[in-house]
């Protein structure tokens, strides 16, 4: 019985310490910065067999509020055996915007997803670099967010929160563990021991990225995320 008793203590402490940063959060305000002097972006999307999933993502990325002659969205394609390459055609010959990348060989320590990070990051034209997943659907001032934060400042990398989108029970009941989740990842960045960033929504510059070594010096990890975060931070 004393299990039963100390998980259900365990999820009320962890419910109320949850409501308690919610409460404290403050959203970050986005930069007062006029649109002619937004700095210019690379969006990097590594994708995989995901010709059912992306078309979502960049009709939501070419639906962003950032200006769009200032970004440039590469998709990488993980040598898909779906149609994900002709989707990113498609897209490329419709909007200057969006471009193919070609993954090859794996380039020193980098596999799977990091492996693609290394070809986009290699053919990103811009020093500031947003990361997300094909699956992705952002809001349309995510990128002006994320940017803003980043311009007022001066960081080299900025976490953002991703959330579960479904209208189901158990999505609604997976979106309240995920917002528990993060709130006690926000809860060690304000005691000073930053956690880990969400691979699906982060930002990161040139300049700390290369600092690091990038993918092909950091050691392989499937959470390519989690290491690239505390590489830098």
């Amino acid at each position: 019985m004393i299990l039963p008793f100390f998980l259900l203590g365990l999820g009320v402490l962890t419910t109320i310490i949850t409501l308690i940063l919610w409460l404290r959060w403050k959203p970050s305000v986005i930069s007062e910065v006029p649109e002619m002097i937004w700095p210019k972006v690379s969006v990097l999307v590594p994708a995989r067999d995901e010709e059912q999933n992306l078309p979502r993502c960049l009709n939501a990325l070419l639906a962003s509020d950032y200006p769009l002659d200032r970004i440039e969205i590469l998709v990488g394609d993980d040598h898909s055996t779906d149609n994900t390459r002709k989707v990113i055609q498609n897209y490329a010959a419709e909007h200057p915007q969006v471009s193919l990348v070609e993954v090859g060989h794996s380039s020193g320590n980098a596999r799977a997803k990091a492996n693609v990070l290394v070809y986009l990051t290699r053919a990103a034209t811009h020093d500031i670099w947003l990361l997300t997943d094909a699956d992705i659907a952002p809001s349309p001032g995510w990128l002006k967010a994320m940017v803003g934060v980043r311009e007022r400042e001066q960081a080299g990398l900025v976490a953002g929160v991703t959330m579960v989108e479904s209208k189901s029970l158990w999505g609604q009941l997976q979106k309240v563990d995920w917002m528990m989740g993060w709130g006690m990842i926000q809860l060690g960045v304000e005691a000073g021991q930053p956690v880990t960033s969400a691979g699906n929504n982060m930002l990161v510059t040139r300049e700390a990225y290369q600092a690091v070594g990038g993918y092909e010096k950091l050691p392989f990890s499937v959470t390519e995320d989690f290491v690239l975060y505390h590489a830098i931070i």
